[in-house]
């Protein structure tokens, strides 16, 4: 008996022709939605959908705690400085810890400054911002809480956003205002506060990435993880980076570029930040304090603070007679504004010994500069005290 003949066999999309529609579907709706941007973008090139733009809070992260050792680079270019680890260990505000001691403290203090007023390279005890409040307290009897907000590069304008965003609302009785030497080179090096410097910009432009939203994802469901992963990464880069090549420049960019400035408009530019603080802090009752900066600029420089500066005269024609002048210009002009003002200037800079003893290099205090910045600070706010109470 003849066999039926077999039906044809089917294969995989006609056995499943709604999943085969819909897979169609799906690629020609892709094709014409990456048709379509790809035609937007050449119509309109200068549109950039999904960037956003927020002003940089310059500050450490939040719970931040690691050891950090000085590299090669700086050790080179400083007396004094030990190569082995320092804790830097930062607050849930972005403070260097030691800062909240007292939960109702009768005096509160914010120092505000760059990598000066941080001194990242001591033990936490010795740092001068922690020291101002522990030699009040013994002083005064009083409980003294004594916040530490230098960040390495920050200057005064940087400040001034932390001020407006963080201080305000911490209601401190008095903030501290300590910039130089950062003002200077963002003012010489971009020539003005408000350039597009990659890690001192005022304002950040991120343009979302699949790469940052599955970063935002991990963070979100890992963030402990995340972070100690973080931190020992960045600990290895830090120890490989020591071993082959210095640390990246910020200002690579103009690096080579012949230095033209105007002084008038540079100490303007310095002098207005400067008044903007003293009157921002006056419109919310907090009272402020300017210092200037100790430094090792003598007039017959050290070797070492000459080496420092070498590369600034041979590269863009700015000799150490002339940074040195300009330095000295801006403390000048702090210390015009405390008196034209009626604030306290604590006069670092006069008090301070030029010497290796007191700063490591040109700007950074050693332990014993710092404890001898705490007492020259501490002497000051007596001083004050005597004529009323600090308020």
């Amino acid at each position: 008996m003849p066999q039926e003949p077999r039906p044809p066999q089917q294969n995989w999309f006609e056995r499943h022709p709604t999943v085969t529609l819909v897979a169609v579907l799906v690629v020609l709706l892709f094709i014409l939605t990456v048709s379509a941007e790809m035609i937007l973008a050449w119509r309109q090139p200068e549109v950039h959908a999904g960037i956003q733009r927020y002003i940089r809070l310059r500050e450490y992260r939040p719970h931040f705690s690691q050891y950090i050792v000085p590299p090669a680079a700086e050790l080179a270019l400083a007396d004094n400085l030990e190569s082995k680890p320092y804790l830097l260990r930062i607050d849930g505000n972005g403070f260097i810890i030691p800062s909240r001691i007292h939960a109702e403290p009768d005096l509160s203090l914010v120092f505000l400054g760059g990598s000066s007023t941080a001194c990242g390279y001591m033990r936490e005890e010795e740092r001068f911002p922690y020291l101002v409040g522990r030699f009040l307290e013994d002083k005064t009897g009083q409980k003294v809480n004594s916040y530490n907000s230098g960040v390495g590069g920050n200057n005064s304008l940087h400040s001034l956003n932390i001020l407006i965003n963080k201080i305000i609302p911490l209601r401190p009785t008095i903030v501290f205002l300590c910039h130089n030497i950062n003002d200077l080179t963002m003012l010489l090096l971009e020539g003005t506060y408000w350039s597009d410097n990659p890690s001192r910009s005022q304002i950040v432009a991120v343009k979302p990435t699949i790469g940052g939203s599955l970063r935002e994802i991990r963070d979100l469901l890992l963030p402990h993880l995340t972070r100690e992963v973080d931190q020992l990464h960045k600990a290895l880069k830090q120890k490989l980076r020591r071993q082959k090549s210095p640390p990246a420049d910020e200002f690579a960019r103009v690096r080579g570029r012949t230095i033209q400035y105007e002084e008038a408009r540079l100490r303007q530019a310095f002098r207005a930040n400067l008044q903007l603080f003293i009157a921002i802090c006056r419109q919310h009752r907090l009272q402020p304090v300017l210092m200037t900066q100790a430094h090792r600029l003598k007039e017959n420089p050290d070797p070492i603070i000459q080496s420092s500066l070498r590369d600034l005269e041979q590269q863009q024609g700015l000799s150490y007679q002339e940074y040195r002048r300009l330095f000295l210009a801006l403390n000048d002009e702090i210390r015009s504004a405390g008196r034209e003002n009626g604030v306290l200037v604590i006069d670092l800079a006069a008090a301070i010994p030029l010497e290796k003893e007191y700063l490591y290099d040109i700007v950074h205090f050693t332990a014993q500069g710092s404890r001898r910045a705490a007492e020259l600070i501490t002497q000051a706010l007596l001083g004050q005290m005597q004529t009323g109470p600090l308020h």
